[in-house]
């Protein structure tokens, strides 16, 4: 029988929005960080905004929502869908961005 509190984690940390203030390409040196302490058995529990931390592989991902706490794909969250629309239209989305009657953008990431 497990004893109470008994992980398989040598260690736990919690990173609060860790993408603040950094470029894309150290976000992604952070994503090498953060693999280097899973692989030494650590657990980490990190609230972000950013798509390329919730990237990292085999990562649970929640969504605090009106409803609740729930668990969602990579690809399902707001943050992936938002920056794949305007990498893959970003001079349509410029366009819709700065009209003067700004209309709800589009998150249809097919077309």
């Amino acid at each position: 029988m497990p004893k109470l509190f008994e992980s398989p984690f040598i260690s736990a940390m919690k990173l609060d929005e860790p993408e603040a203030a950094l470029s894309p390409k150290r976000q992604m040196s952070t994503l090498t960080l953060i693999h280097m302490l899973v692989q030494k058995k650590s657990q980490l529990i990190i609230s972000t905004h950013s798509p390329i931390l919730m990237a990292y592989p085999n990562s649970y991902i929640y969504l605090l929502g009106e409803r609740g706490i729930k668990r969602i794909a990579y690809t399902e969250t707001e943050h992936f869908q938002i920056t794949q629309a305007f990498l893959n239209r970003h001079e349509g989305m410029i366009k819709i961005l700065l009209e003067d009657d700004q209309p709800e953008l589009p998150l249809n990431t097919k077309g």
